[in-house]
């Protein structure tokens, strides 16, 4: 991100975090000046400060601004120009609105179960369970280096869950490397095979 890392220096530098400035802070933003007060607005302050997108895509809220609004009114305290911080928000944005438009990798968790008389309202409640969520650390990674990571996370996962509730045991692990492309490992964390066609196995009614 361009701007970015040239803003947030400047924003960490500007802001202070004594109490006294802390206390100035909550008056100029109009929040209530008490204790638990002052510890969220810093709570929420470092999390702008440490936050690769500096708090824009967290869940901080509370009932004066959005984080968006947050960063506005920080900046308008600390008198950098407009031009500057709305550039950095609208790019901030625009990334966060591809990330969440860019298939995420993901692992499926196979089994061999067949529907039997389970309830649909069980096997919705307990269908998250069949998938393993990779973060962005790991899905970054060049394709080796997923596949090595991979291998030990799935083999962690079946000896500490070798079987999933209502599901059953588990037979092996489907890595979603992108939309068309997937990758089967055994319990063991060996990589068998891969393959552009991959259907997700759906419950089942025995006849």
């Amino acid at each position: 991100m361009r701007y970015i890392c040239h803003y947030k220096p400047s924003l960490n530098k500007s802001l202070r975090r004594d109490q006294q400035t802390i206390s100035l802070y909550l008056k100029l933003l109009c929040y209530s000046c008490t204790e638990s007060s002052s510890d969220r607005f810093t709570e929420r302050l470092n999390n702008v400060l440490n936050d690769e997108y500096i708090g824009l895509d967290s869940c901080w809220f509370d009932s004066k601004y959005s984080n968006a609004e947050f960063i506005v009114k920080l900046c308008e305290i600390l008198k950098i120009p407009s031009l500057i911080y709305d550039t950095v928000i609208d790019e901030i944005q625009s990334e966060l609105i591809l990330n969440k438009q860019k298939f995420k990798p993901y692992i499926f968790i196979e089994t061999d179960f067949k529907r039997k008389n389970e309830s649909i309202a069980v096997l919705s409640a307990l269908q998250s369970n069949r998938y393993i969520y990779l973060d962005s650390e790991t899905s970054d990674l060049s394709l080796n280096d997923q596949l090595e990571t991979i291998s030990e996370l799935v083999k962690a996962h079946y000896q500490e869950q070798p079987v999933l509730d209502v599901f059953g045991e588990v037979k092996r692990y489907v890595y979603f490397y992108k939309t068309d492309i997937t990758i089967a490992f055994s319990v063991d964390g060996d990589a068998l095979s891969a393959t552009d066609s991959y259907n997700i196995p759906t419950a089942t009614m025995k006849i």
